[in-house]
């Protein structure tokens, strides 16, 4: 596959002004919203490969992504999971971390061309790589989504946990002090409940059939076995 890399600026201007230019939105748009699975990735202008299973989720406010390494990559690819708020304004975007894997959480800045009716999109943008700034082109193509609601729950205490559910697909990270994440898993949902798939670290138990019940104030002690945390509700569908 050949990828055809965005042209963009600075690498460092945008995560640094995009929280005070003006246009610039807290939301994504329509478009972008839902499950996104990595197709390959080309760094620094290299050849397009793919080593990793990623997937992607973004709701309106919030995004997940989780990447494990393929069968034997395991030494060169470690698995990784991180999670926050990103601003739009399109074709411009800025992904601001608040929970990572890595030692450093970084803000990526892209530019993004959505193809196909908005089924695929191509991703260019820069990242932090061992302290250095590299260009990245990524390509994505859009998971196709069954029924259930779309929410984003978060608890926080001794450990910060976040679930992003979309439909019949949930992210679930955990993370300790500074917000570095030691745990997450990707769920599918079932006719019979949540399916753990991919997962960095050990895989963390599957939430609720409903996972909004664990924001409800009422009934919420009936979870707690969950995860031990009350809940609360950042992001609806």
């Amino acid at each position: 596959m050949k990828l055809r890399r965005l042209a963009m600026d600075s690498p460092l201007a945008e995560p640094r002004t995009a929280r005070t230019e003006k246009g610039w939105s807290p939301e994504a748009p329509e478009i972008a919203f839902g499950v996104w699975r990595r197709r390959c990735v080309s760094i620094a202008g290299g050849a397009p490969v793919e080593a990793q299973t990623v997937v992607w989720l973004q709701t309106r406010r919030y995004f997940a992504d989780l990447r494990l390494p393929l069968p034997g990559f395991a030494k060169r690819l470690p698995p990784a999971a991180f999670s926050g708020r990103a601003l739009w304004r399109l074709p411009k975007v800025v992904f601001e971390r608040d929970m990572d894997s890595a030692p450093v959480a970084v803000a990526d800045a892209a530019l993004l061309r959505f193809e196909g009716n908005g089924q695929r999109l191509i991703e260019s943008g820069f990242t932090q790589l061992g302290g250095r700034s590299l260009s990245y082109t990524e390509a994505w193509a859009r998971e196709p989504l069954g029924l259930g609601d779309s929410c984003v729950l978060e608890a926080t205490g001794r450990r910060h946990a976040r679930l992003l559910v979309l439909a019949d697909h949930a992210l679930l990270l955990v993370a300790g002090n500074g917000g570095c994440v030691t745990r997450a898993t990707h769920f599918r949902r079932t006719p019979i409940g949540w399916r753990s798939g991919g997962a960095l670290g050990r895989r963390l138990p599957p939430p609720p059939p409903n996972p909004l019940v664990l924001a409800a104030p009422q009934i919420a002690d009936a979870h707690r076995f969950w995860t031990g945390r009350r809940w609360t509700q950042r992001d609806g569908a």
